[in-house]
C-alpha cells in the first residue's frame, strides 16, 4: 500500500471498516446458517454417512481446488464488484434451492450442486474481502482489525449451528433459505452504497486491467505467489498446521450432527 493511499483512508478508516464488516456479518452468518441447515437436513432425512460426507466435500472442495486461482483473479478486477457479485451468486443459488423446496423435495444431486455453487461463490468472495482490508485500514491497525474479523468468523461458526437447528424445528427449509438471501442482499446494498474501496493499481502489469487480459498470466501470478510464500518458513509451517487441523477436525465436528 502506497503512502498516498494510506493518507487518504486514515481519517475515516474506522467508519468505513465497521460499515463494511457490519454488512458482511449478515452475509457471513446467513451463509453459515444455511450451510449447516442443508447439512442437518441431509443428516436428519437420510441418516447416511456417505451422503453427509459427499455434502461436506461438495461444500468445501471447490474452494480448495479453485481458491488459489480466485485469489489471483481478485487482484485483477474491482474487489467491491467481486464481493457484490459473489454474494448475489450465493443468494441466487439459495433462491434456486428455495424454489425447489417450495415445489417438492429436491433430489440429493441437486443439493450437492447447490452446495458446490455456494462454495464457489464463497471462495471468490473471501480473497476479495481479505484483499480489500489493507486498502481500507492503515498498516499499523491491520493486526487489531484481523482480530475483529476472526471474532466475526468465530461467532458465525459458533452460533450458525444453533440458529440452523432452531430454525429447522420451526420453519420449512424453503424459508430458511431466505436467511441467506436476505443477508446477501443487505451486505451487497451496504457495500454498494456506503463503502468506498480504493482501487489498487498494478503499474507493473497495467494490461491486466483490460477485460480481454483478465485471465492472462494467472498461473504465472499463482506461481509467483507460491514462490513468495516459500521465502517464509514460518508461514509455510503455519499453513500446513492449519490445513492438517481442518482436515482432522472438520469431519469430527460433522459427526456431532
Amino acid at each position: 500500500m502506497n503512502h498516498e493511499l494510506t493518507s487518504a483512508i486514515a481519517p475515516r478508516w474506522k467508519r468505513t471498516f465497521l460499515t463494511l464488516f457490519g454488512g458482511q456479518a449478515f452475509s457471513i452468518i446467513g451463509s453459515n446458517v444455511v450451510q449447516f441447515a442443508i447439512t442437518l437436513h441431509l443428516a436428519l432425512t437420510t441418516n447416511s454417512s456417505i451422503l453427509l460426507t459427499t455434502a461436506m466435500l461438495a461444500g468445501y472442495l471447490p474452494q480448495v481446488i479453485f481458491g488459489p486461482l480466485f485469489g489471483v483473479w481478485a487482484d485483477r478486477v474491482n474487489r467491491k464488484t467481486i464481493m457484490i457479485l459473489a454474494d448475489l451468486f450465493v443468494a441466487a443459488a439459495s433462491a434456486g434451492l428455495m424454489i425447489f423446496f417450495l415445489i417438492s423435495q429436491p433430489p440429493f444431486w441437486f443439493l450437492f450442486i447447490i452446495l458446490m455453487l455456494r462454495s464457489l461463490g464463497q471462495g471468490l468472495h473471501e480473497p476479495a474481502l481479505l484483499a480489500s482490508i489493507p486498502l481500507i485500514v492503515p498498516r499499523g491497525e491491520l493486526t487489531r482489525v484481523s482480530g475483529y474479523r476472526q471474532a466475526v468468523d468465530s461467532a458465525a461458526l459458533l452460533f450458525a449451528p444453533v440458529i440452523a437447528a432452531a430454525m429447522l424445528n420451526f420453519l420449512p427449509m424453503a424459508y430458511i433459505m431466505l436467511f441467506d438471501i436476505g443477508g446477501a442482499v443487505i451486505a451487497s446494498a451496504i457495500l454498494l452504497f456506503f463503502v468506498p474501496i480504493p482501487h489498487s493499481p498494478r503499474p507493473e502489469r497495467p494490461e491486466i486491467e483490460k477485460p480481454a487480459k483478465l485471465f492472462t498470466g494467472m498461473f504465472e501470478d499463482m506461481k509467483a505467489g507460491i514462490a513468495e510464500l516459500a521465502k517464509y518458513r514460518g508461514l509455510i509451517i503455519l499453513a500446513l498446521v492449519v490445513a492438517c487441523a481442518a482436515f482432522i477436525f472438520v469431519p469430527i465436528t460433522t459427526l456431532f450432527i
